[in-house]
């Protein structure tokens, strides 16, 4: 145990003795230690909180760190109970060794369980009095403090009076509305609630203080639950409900509790609820999200997987080129997803992104009509394929692989509902009815029948190629 000499000087009459911080002539420092951070549980059942690291040190450190640059500072006291009054006493003589500027003393306040001790109050008054200390000026400050300053300019300024108490600015008052505290009885009655659990409801004193804590929750077994593990004297960490408030809606909160007992007496609750209601529904955007992005996933590849499947080509260079186009189109299509956030694809945007390659530059082969139409996914990725697969054999046999050839592209709703997209072709070389259906008309029959659940027709006009396809509504 570490103690400095002490000096003797004139006592300041009249100074008051039961603030927060009390400033005389000469310097000492009181850290309060002695709780049991019992909310804290498990972390704290073998650790006192001020012994906790916080980054690179433990919580006290940030403290203590911050006392070094105070003028004439004699001896830091450091009250603690008899749990951990030994680790307390470890600590000391190792920071000691680092920093033998400080000079410290470890108070054992005999208190050995949340339920027997002191309080601050209580170990103010234990230090204060068992350590003579009513004659030097006392700086008091709780060992849980995150300190990024130094406490030398706050000393300077507080010698100017007779005493001063510091408090904190938290600065953002939303955050703090998500913390409430309640106190319940043995019965389940709440008896006490702060103005930011009553905020977060929605009710008044009035409407909140004397009901039972089981008419705000969504769950009437699991506040049951609570109940009975909080009189079995268990202590509830992170323990998620949902509570009611007064305009219907839900609220989803994480609670921490436990129970002041005295002796066996029940006295109350001490319960802490924290709203984490944006969190939850940010958790369930993101597995829905999760669900549509697997689904999509799943989609895709089955497309990919059933155009491999129908590809065929009578060189190796042929297979790829015509695989890579119809994946190309495919990743086109997605493209239009990720711009409506997955809501579908414009069947003009679908139709004018295909036929890019053959409207530039103020080429007019193409020509494009037709009212607005959103297409869902799937449907966009069939029709995205077959407009693909339109367009590649107009280029190598069809009116694109002629100067002076046309393409129209029109659709319109039937009085049934269902959507039917017409390819036209003109001015370019003569065409005949195939002797069998090759691979591209295989896939496009394979899309309109499965994704579109429509139909697909075929025929080979004179002037050139006419299809059209029919979706279903």
């Amino acid at each position: 145990m570490v103690e400095a000499p002490r000096t003797q000087s004139k006592k300041r009459a009249g100074s008051p003795r039961n603030l927060l911080f009390i400033f005389r002539i000469f310097m000492n420092a009181l850290i309060l230690a002695a709780g049991y951070a019992t909310r804290l549980y498990p972390l704290t059942l073998d650790k006192a909180k001020p012994l906790l690291p916080v980054g690179s040190k433990p919580i006290i450190e940030w403290v203590v760190d911050k006392l070094i640059d105070v003028p004439d500072l004699e001896t830091v006291y450091i009250v603690t109970n008899d749990k951990f009054a030994n680790d307390f006493q470890a600590w000391a003589e190792r920071y000691q060794n680092r920093q033998p500027k400080l000079k410290f003393k470890i108070i054992n306040d005999g208190s050995k369980s949340d339920d027997d001790k002191l309080g601050a109050i209580g170990d103010i008054n234990f230090v204060v009095t068992r350590q003579n200390l009513t004659e030097s000026d006392l700086l008091i400050v709780a060992g849980d403090n995150l300190f990024s300053e130094s406490l030398a300019g706050f000393v300077g300024c507080a010698k100017k009076a007779d005493a001063t108490v510091a408090v904190y600015d938290v600065g953002d008052g939303e955050a703090i509305k998500k913390y409430g505290n309640i106190a319940i009885d043995a019965d389940g009655i709440i008896i006490w609630a702060n103005h930011t659990e009553m905020d977060m409801l929605g009710f008044t004193r009035e409407e909140y203080i004397g009901r039972h804590v089981a008419e705000f929750h969504v769950s009437q077994p699991l506040i049951a639950n609570i109940l009975k593990r909080l009189a079995d004297r268990e202590t509830l960490l992170n323990y998620e409900a949902q509570l009611r408030c007064r305009d219907g809606s839900l609220r989803h909160v994480l609670i921490n509790s436990n129970v002041l007992w005295d002796g066996d007496r029940f006295v109350h609750t001490r319960c802490f609820t924290r709203d984490i209601t944006d969190r939850k529904q940010s958790e369930a955007q993101i597995a829905t999200l999760a669900r549509e992005a697997e689904h999509r996933a799943k989609n895709v590849l089955a497309t990919v997987q059933a155009t491999v499947h129908l590809t065929q080509s009578d060189t190796p260079d042929g297979l790829k080129q015509a695989i890579a186009g119809r994946i190309q189109a495919l990743a086109n299509v997605h493209t239009l997803f990720v711009e409506s956030r997955w809501a579908g694809a414009e069947l003009r945007n679908l139709v004018t992104q295909e036929l890019s390659p053959y409207c530039r530059d103020g080429d007019t082969r193409a020509r494009i009509d037709g009212a607005d139409v959103l297409l869902e996914p799937n449907a966009a990725q069939a029709i995205a394929v077959c407009l693909h697969e339109l367009a590649t054999n107009a280029a190598k046999y069809g009116a694109l692989s002629a100067p002076e050839g046309r393409v129209h592209i029109d659709w319109s709703r039937a009085t049934d509902g269902r959507l039917i997209l017409r390819w036209t072709e003109a001015n370019g070389p003569l065409v005949a009815q195939p002797t069998r259906r090759g691979f591209g008309m295989r896939v496009m029959e394979r899309m309109a029948q499965s994704p579109l659940k429509g139909e697909i027709r075929f025929d080979w006009l004179q002037e050139g190629l006419a299809c059209e396809i029919t979706v279903a509504d």
